[in-house]
């Protein structure tokens, strides 16, 4: 992990240099210092102890969403049929914010993947689609196509 990275993921994890100081055997000067724009590259030794500290503080916070201005929503989109059928579901649901209609939706339908393994679709008009790897999402989309 360079300092770039090193400072981006501190970033989005809502941590700072002072956090990383109190992680990692270097004082908070050297830690500050070290990854500020003026300076080079810091040794490998260092930016080691960063990724330790870093990966550490994500194996802790893995299962949640804690990542400051990060959501598991930011990669999904839904068309305007789907967005009107999601808002009617909020109102009648009685919800005040939409995350928490999501966050139900998401966690109901997970402890009823668990529990059995297979759930159907709630009627014939909503169709889960799930292809059985990552190579048939390319193939669907034709990312596996090289352009010529």
């Amino acid at each position: 992990m360079d300092k770039a990275e090193i400072v981006k993921k501190l970033g989005m994890l809502g941590l700072d240099r002072v956090w990383l100081a109190d992680k990692i055997p270097y004082t908070y000067d050297t830690t500050r210092n070290s990854l500020t724009e003026k300076v080079a590259e810091p040794s490998s030794r260092f930016r080691e102890a960063c990724e330790r500290a870093i990966k550490e503080e994500e194996k802790l916070r893995r299962g949640t969403i804690q990542e400051k201005g990060d959501t598991i929503w930011k990669d999904v989109m839904f068309s305007g049929e789907e967005t009107s059928r999601i808002y009617q579901g909020k109102v009648i649901g009685g919800y005040e914010r939409l995350e928490d209609l999501y966050h139900d939706a998401v966690v109901v339908y997970c402890d009823d993947l668990i529990a059995s393994r297979q759930v159907t679709a709630p009627d014939a008009d909503t169709q889960l689609h799930r292809p059985s790897s990552a190579a048939s999402y390319a193939s669907e989309d034709g990312g596996d196509q090289i352009a010529g």
